[in-house]
């Protein structure tokens, strides 16, 4: 019985398998088409200008984070209270009252 399942199994996905394969095959024939289209300099100038590009944004979060290390510890040499978990900042040591109408 369990052989007859997994038979029925195999029949089932083998459409889908299928599916799959013919969407790769197609996606690789359309990027085949693709590169076709632009000469092989203007493929190589795009992707380096996208390799910089996400350079450029690592730079930037680097030194933002480098920053943010730096504002923490001075903060931390002048004895403030540094809160290590800022998951709920809407809270804090001084509490205001609201009054609503």
């Amino acid at each position: 019985m369990t052989e007859d399942m997994h038979t029925e199994d195999q029949e089932a996905k083998q459409p889908f398998e299928k599916f799959v394969d013919k969407q790769r095959q197609a996606a690789e024939e359309f990027t085949k088409a693709l590169e076709e289209l632009f000469p092989p300099g203007f493929r190589e100038h795009t992707k380096k200008a996208g390799q910089v590009f996400v350079e450029s944004f690592r730079d930037l979060f680097e030194a933002a984070r480098e920053d943010f290390e730096d504002l923490v510890n001075r903060a931390k040499e002048r004895g403030e209270d540094v809160a290590e978990d800022v998951s709920d900042s809407s809270t804090g040591d001084t509490k205001v009252k609201v009054d609503v109408e």
